[in-house]
Order: C-alpha cells, then sequence, then structure tokens
C-alpha cells in the first residue's frame, strides 16, 4: 500500500485496523526519531540513563526512558554490569539499549570487552537494532574511563524562530563553536551590529574638539552682547566649555568695571558665570584683564552656543575685548 493514515476505528472501512505492532513502531520511530541508528534516550526523562562507576570494576546505568527503532522502554531502576580488568592494555565495552525482535524486549545490555576499541552496535532489521549509551575503557590498572555517546529523541520537525519562547536558548545549551562567525550577518538591522559599542559608532566615543575664536572686538555694555566669532552649533552630548578672553579696562583714576563673562544654549544661560572687578588706578593706566571660566553643558540634539560678555550696571570704566587672543573650546567628553 502506498498511502496510509492511522488509527481509525473499526476494521473494515478505509484506512482502519487492526495494526500490527509493526506499523505502530515505524509510527513512533518516525515521529520521535530522526535518525534511528543514533538516536533513542528521551530528555528530562527519570535520569536518562547516566552511565556511572559507583566502585570497583562495575558500571552502573542509572533509570530512564527511551524509543529504541519505534519500541518505548522504560526501566525505573539501577542496572550494574561487571566490567573486567586486562593482563595489559586496556577493555573496551559498550553500553547499549538492546531491542530484541524474536524475545520481543528491549533491555539494556554490556557489548564487550574488546580489547582495540568499543564493540560497534548490531543494528538488524527484524533481527536486533542497539542503540549506544556509553562506552567504556578499563586499563589494567583498573582505571575505569566514561565516555557518554548518549543521543536524545528529536520529535521529527524543524524548528521555526516562532516556536521558540523568549529565553529558550540559553548560553549553556549552545555548544562551543556552535555559532560560527559564517553564521553572523553584521550589518544594520542584523541585531548583531558587531562594529558598534552599545548600538553606537566608535565616533560617538571620541572626544570632540570645537574651537570658539573671536573675529573682532566690541566695547561691553550693561547688555550680553555675544563676542564676535565666539559661536558655534553642537550636537548631542556633554560638553566642557573652556573659557580664555583677555579684556583692556580703560578710564581714568577711581573709575572701575564689573565684568560678567556668560554661557548660553540657544539663548538659555547656562549656570556659572566669570565675573572680575577692576579699579582704574592712580595712574590712570589701562588694565588688561583676562576672564576665564568652565562650564558643563547638555546638548540635546542640534544647540547654538555662544559666549556673551557684559558690564553691571554702575560701571565706570569702558572694556574692550582683546579678539586676537580671545579663544574658548567646547570639548565632547
Amino acid at each position: 500500500m502506498a498511502e496510509i493514515s492511522l488509527p481509525w476505528g473499526g476494521s473494515i472501512t478505509g484506512d482502519a485496523g487492526p495494526y500490527t505492532d509493526d506499523q505502530w513502531s515505524d509510527v513512533w520511530r518516525q515521529l520521535f526519531t530522526r535518525d534511528r541508528t543514533l538516536e533513542g534516550v528521551l530528555p528530562d526523562y527519570l535520569n536518562e540513563f547516566v552511565v556511572t562507576n559507583p566502585a570497583g570494576l562495575t558500571i552502573r546505568v542509572a533509570s530512564g526512558g527511551a524509543v529504541i527503532d519505534g519500541k518505548f522502554y522504560r526501566n525505573t531502576a539501577n542496572v550494574d554490569f561487571a566490567g573486567a580488568a586486562p593482563g595489559g592494555g586496556s577493555n573496551f565495552y559498550t553500553v547499549v539499549a538492546h531491542k530484541d525482535f524474536a524475545a520481543q524486549t528491549v533491555r539494556l545490555s554490556l557489548l564487550g570487552p574488546d580489547v582495540v576499541s568499543p564493540p560497534a552496535v548490531t543494528q538488524a532489521d527484524g533481527v536486533d537494532w542497539e542503540v549506544a549509551i556509553y562506552t567504556v575503557e578499563i586499563t589494567s590498572g583498573s582505571v575505569v574511563t566514561l565516555t557518554d555517546v548518549r543521543v536524545y529523541c528529536h520529535f521529527n520537525t524543524n524548528v521555526s524562530t516562532a516556536m521558540l519562547e523568549d529565553g529558550a536558548v540559553t548560553t549553556p545549551k549552545l555548544p562551543d563553536g556552535a555559532v560560527t562567525a559564517a553564521k553572523i550577518t553584521d550589518g544594520a538591522g542584523s541585531g548583531v551590529d558587531a562594529d558598534l559599542l552599545d548600538g553606537l559608532e566608535g565616533a560617538a566615543y571620541t572626544n570632540t574638539l570645537s574651537t570658539l575664536a573671536a573675529s573682532s572686538d566690541i566695547t561691553l555694555t550693561n547688555s550680553a552682547v555675544l563676542i564676535p566669532g565666539m559661536s558655534v552649533v553642537l550636537t548631542t552630548g556633554n560638553y566642557l566649555v573652556v573659557a580664555s578672553v583677555p579684556m583692556i579696562v580703560s578710564g581714568s583714576s577711581g573709575q572701575y568695571a564689573d565684568i560678567n563673562l556668560q554661557c548660553f544654549l540657544d539663548a538659555v544661560l547656562q549656570f556659572g558665570e566669570g565675573d572680575d572687578q577692576d579699579d582704574i588706578d592712580a595712574s590712570g593706566r589701562s588694565r588688561k584683564v583676562t576672564m576665564s571660566f568652565v562650564w558643563r553643558v547638555i546638548v540635546t540634539g542640534s544647540q547654538t552656543l555662544q559666549l556673551r560678555a557684559s558690564t553691571a550696571a554702575g560701571s565706570t570704566a569702558a572694556v574692550d575685548t582683546s579678539w586676537q587672543v580671545d579663544k574658548a573650546y567646547a570639548l565632547k567628553v
């Protein structure tokens, strides 16, 4: 029969039974194993047939469940086998789940010893079918080495991304080397962006220095006025603004000037300012003073930073900037 479906009720209509044990075995094998020559152990079922060496040369197989070539098998107790140490070299064994067609059983079994390598399993359809669980080496010095060769059952389907629950794939479940460089697609939208740090290009972590240099002089008044040339457009980030602005105070003996140097961001005055009070001495000679200050400003988007200067009300001396040496720097940090 080329086509079959099951199970159905009755025994006459369509694909109704009775069904043979081979038909049921085929269903289970096709559903729960993708490679019947290797797979069988059921994950997270009892103790998964873990093999240990509790003492001496005893080889102990813990409880577990399996689907061996379509036959369900369960063992709820430990099964012990006796190994033997050779006079020289090593004895090799293979712990298997053995499906015996004639006896109609699945049982744990120990193959060996073999003095060269772990014995190969027998897989003869209709006669015997063995699936390896562990291999064992016993040296002449009675040293027992156990090697896990279990391959778990895999439901015979393809797993799509949508079938994975959030957090289902954890780091311990990824074998070393499972994700190769060739399987990682870098670039925008990939979610990898290996060339970025916290999603940002390297330039975002580079200190950017903007220079504000005066281009001409002004005479200060009681209103804060932009020092020509001392303006710059900044982009998002934190900045230290450092200013050094020499000024010339002139007048006659007894006059004074109260000078203010201020920082504005999009015309909004920032906290802190440079302040200096200077008196003209008895000689009446002009004085040169340097206004220095450091601001910390936070820029959002694109904003214009300006340095402005003024004299306080009541100042009587004249104050002029000295543009050739007026400098300020905005350092992105």
